[in-house]
């Protein structure tokens, strides 16, 4: 599970880079990737827990 955490962060900061890299100053432009990186990540630390406990019980 940790390799998970891992690579959530890893998208977040990859994410923050690639969009700050060659963008206007408009924070939106910026802000709106990493907000739809950190959702993603979100959604498979949830699925891949829920997975885990269905397979625990």
């Amino acid at each position: 599970m940790k390799a998970v955490w891992i690579g959530a962060a890893v998208l977040v900061v990859v994410t923050l880079a690639a969009s700050m890299i060659g963008t206007t100053t408009k924070l939106g432009n910026i802000i709106g990737p990493v907000v739809g990186s950190i959702v993603t990540s979100a959604i498979l630390i949830g699925l891949i827990t829920w997975e885990n406990k269905k397979e625990l019980s």
